[in-house]
């Protein structure tokens, strides 16, 4: 048998007979060979012995692999050179590690660095076992940095880098507003003071950017001290006082005292108002206060008792229920309350069968059952309130017409009930107390009319409409752009509301239904032609508002921004103002959730972390999506 026609099941054979038979070597079984072929041995082979045959197919495969290569190779010596020229290159490459200034390595540690920052891992993490095994495993040739290296890239370099982009986007905006706000961590000791920026661009998009969280490293939080770190901020990013539109902040005496000496304009938040309104009126009837007692207490014993949650959860599945939880009142989280009450409402089932085999919570009478009913209905209005102002792309100029539409579903209410009515008294006269000054103050009725969703349908007084002109013309006034209107009137039909339709529909509908019908009637006010004015350049602003004016208000669910943008051609004359007014925030809810994201860096865990650091990182976390990863 020739080498070149030698086959390897002949390992495992020996052949007999001139070859016309074969002898399996591993147990002495013959086997004819008449076709001279090894089909019968290898079928002998694979059934009886299954090691071994494996051992002859991967010999068999690298025979025919290394005869492939050879016959590739021997085509052209030239290719066959230059292969091994680029297979040993390769090679050297692989084991080759990266200088650690080089383009490819300093890639890496930014990946690493906003991966830290986005995720608010502990600067550890990039020296534990399985992000080390990770990297070697993936980047063989990149050399993983220490904790204090990426501390200072993160900190320092990335930290100027994401910066530099964010003075450029300040600088394009003609006027800003902000939010500001004081959060404290228990275990580190460290407070901080948050200032987030908003801004319309030229291209009429909303803009929000976290300027910093300043630390108070000592000293108490008194408006001096803020008024003082406030002014450092804006020092910083460069942004002159008269580019401040406003500022909205709590209702704290410290913190208006700060805002006020910066001398520059300033709100309430919308949301902190609403929530002292609901604070008075859970106080005012006692019977009110003992069922929200009972139902707090309840909620406490299962949050801080494992096992009462796991026989809740266990009477819930006998009665065929979804297991639900009950949710702990908060008194820093908005409508808390609310939510406390209507999860005891939903488990009440469960609840009373639980009472009924322990006496660790408290019973509720059926009186009180029509209580915390009666209360999740009053509730419900101001929780949809409070949802809405505080969305990321609401502004100012919503406040009035959800305010009225509020007040509106409270005036309805029946304030002689025997259960809740002292409460309801309570609403009616704080709403009022707290936000009737709120069409007179020019910030929020401009900001209103200039929504096209709204114009002036929501003002109470005929004035308003009048004075919110004479202060656009004003603003205007020494402005020379010319513009061409092409206006059109076009015949709107409205729906009135209808007085006398059925109660109950109308209970039924939630706060934004509510308004969307209140924006769909009429009124007289509407279609008033401005007062005519001598001063030609007033009388251009006039004629360009008065087009605004007469044109049919939009659907409650259209972006005034993206209407304002298809609309560039015809009312540019008035889109300083616009950008102007339509960018402050009705809350202060945007620096609040800044801290959400502190209170994620401040863990039992790593609580040292000290406050100029968890600063940076917070910005980082929150301005690199803003720019889209580009810096």
């Amino acid at each position: 048998m020739s080498k070149s026609n030698y086959s390897e099941i002949w390992t495992y054979f020996t052949p007999i007979c001139d070859a016309e038979r074969a002898k399996c070597k591993l147990c002495n079984k013959e086997y004819s060979r008449k076709g001279r072929t090894t089909t019968a041995m290898r079928n002998h082979l694979k059934a009886m012995h299954k090691t071994e045959f494996s051992k002859l197919e991967e010999c068999e495969k690298r025979k025919q692999d290394a005869s492939k290569s050879l016959e590739q190779a021997s085509s052209s010596h030239q290719i066959k050179s230059f292969m091994k020229q680029i297979s040993f290159q390769e090679c050297v490459d692989k084991t080759k590690q990266w200088d650690n200034n080089s383009a490819k390595s300093l890639e890496v540690d930014n990946f690493i660095s906003e991966m830290v920052a986005l995720e608010d891992l502990p600067f550890r993490f990039v020296e534990s076992v399985g992000f080390v095994r990770l990297i070697k495993h993936l980047c063989p040739s990149y050399n993983l940095k220490s904790r204090q290296y990426f501390t200072s890239f993160i900190c320092d370099k990335l930290f100027c880098k994401v910066s530099e982009k964010i003075l450029q986007l300040l600088k394009s905006f003609e006027k800003l507003s902000f939010t500001t706000d004081i959060w404290s961590d228990t275990c580190s000791g460290v407070s901080l003071l948050s200032l987030t920026c908003h801004g319309i661009t030229k291209e009429f998009e909303r803009k929000m950017i976290v300027l910093k969280a300043e630390v108070f490293n000592e000293g108490r939080h008194t408006g001096e001290n803020i008024a003082h770190k406030l002014e450092d901020i804006l020092s910083f990013w460069e942004i002159p006082k008269d580019k401040v539109k406003c500022v909205v902040r709590d209702a704290g005496a410290n913190m208006k005292k700060g805002v006020n000496l910066l001398n520059v304009e300033h709100i309430d938040c919308a949301s902190h108002k609403i929530q002292n309104v609901l604070k008075a009126g859970m106080k005012a009837q006692e019977t009110v206060v003992s069922a929200i007692t009972k139902c707090k207490k309840m909620a406490t014993h299962f949050h801080h008792s494992t096992s009462a949650q796991d026989e809740l959860t266990s009477i819930q599945k006998r009665l065929n229920q979804k297991p639900l939880k009950t949710i702990q009142e908060c008194t820093t989280r908005w409508n808390s309350t609310f939510y406390m009450l209507e999860r005891i409402l939903q488990v009440k089932e469960s609840l009373c069968l639980y009472a009924s085999a322990n006496n660790k919570i408290p019973q509720l009478a059926s009186d009180e059952w029509m209580i915390i009913e009666k209360l999740i209905g009053l509730l419900r209005p101001f929780e949809e309130i409070t949802k809405e102002l505080s969305a990321s792309d609401v502004s100012i100029s919503s406040v009035i017409p959800l305010i009225t539409t509020l007040e509106k579903v409270v005036h309805d209410l029946d304030s002689s009930d025997e259960h809740i009515g002292d409460t309801i008294t309570v609403l009616k006269d704080e709403l009022i107390r707290k936000f009737s000054g709120l069409e007179n103050e020019i910030l929020f009725s401009t900001a209103t009319f200039i929504d096209p969703r709204y114009k002036s349908k929501f003002f109470k007084n005929t004035s308003t409409k009048e004075r919110v002109i004479e202060h656009i013309l004003d603003l205007l006034g020494d402005s020379q752009t010319d513009i061409s209107c092409n206006s059109s009137y076009p015949n709107a039909k409205r729906i009135k509301l209808n007085q006398s339709e059925d109660h109950e529909t109308r209970n039924s509908l939630s706060l934004k239904e509510k308004m969307s019908l209140l924006m769909d009637t009429s009124d007289s006010e509407d279609d008033m032609p401005l007062l005519s004015f001598q001063n030609p350049v007033h009388l251009l602003i006039r004629k360009t508002l008065t087009e605004y004016s007469l044109e049919k208000r939009v659907a409650g669910d259209v972006d005034p921004l993206t209407w304002w943008k298809i609309n560039k051609g015809r009312y540019d004359l008035l889109f300083p103002e616009v950008r102007q007014y339509l960018v402050t925030p009705p809350t202060s809810v945007p620096s609040e959730r800044l801290f959400s994201g502190a209170g994620l860096l401040y863990t039992p865990h790593r609580n040292r972390l000290e406050g100029e650091k968890a600063s940076r990182l917070l910005f980082l976390k929150f301005n690199i999506p803003l720019l889209n990863f580009d810096y």
